[in-house]
């Protein structure tokens, strides 16, 4: 999937929903999760609305992940909008917001990453950039008989898309 489009079409949600204070949860230290961060960091950029973006490296396990999220909510009373790298990132911060008295959508807005079919389940159900797992396991195949067959094949990207759901909608 193009991650850098992915990081960009959600800051360009939480931006259109009048967040202005964001938060991008994820380890940039992994490829995919710093091409997330670049299309985040060129959304709010280029988006002219004087929003503010902080970073905060969030390990990809659960029980460390709601650690480090619940640190840095403890100091974040004003943040308004979330991009999480995941699903499982985006799940355990709704759980740290709403141990912290926040709502989801109302007082913070979620979107994360990979569009898991538990993100459907989560209350509220999670906002997500979906790859779709389908068609670039489709597509893997396809290239790799056709390298077998002594094709010469390039690599493609495909493109996410934005899954609305609860984590940002209106109440």
């Amino acid at each position: 999937s193009d991650n850098r489009l992915g990081g960009r079409i959600a800051a360009e949600h939480l931006l259109s929903l009048g967040c202005r204070k964001l938060a991008f949860f994820g380890d940039p230290s992994v490829p995919e999760v710093e091409q997330r961060l670049a299309g985040f960091r060129e959304a709010l950029r280029e988006s002219g609305k004087g929003a503010v973006g902080a970073t905060l490296p969030v390990h990809f396990v659960p029980e460390k992940a709601r650690e480090e999220i619940a640190d840095f909510l403890d100091l974040a009373e004003n943040l308004d909008g979330v991009f999480a790298t995941s699903d499982t990132i985006g799940m355990t911060a709704i759980q740290a917001l709403v141990e912290r008295g926040r709502r989801v959508p109302e007082d913070v807005k979620i979107v994360a990453f990979d569009d898991l079919e538990i993100s459907r389940r989560t209350t509220p159900p999670l906002t997500s950039i979906r790859q779709d797992l389908e068609i670039g396991a489709a597509a893997l195949v396809d290239l790799l008989f056709r390298k077998i067959a002594g094709e010469q094949v390039d690599s493609i990207q495909l493109d996410p898309t934005l899954v609305v759901r609860g984590s940002t909608l209106p109440p």
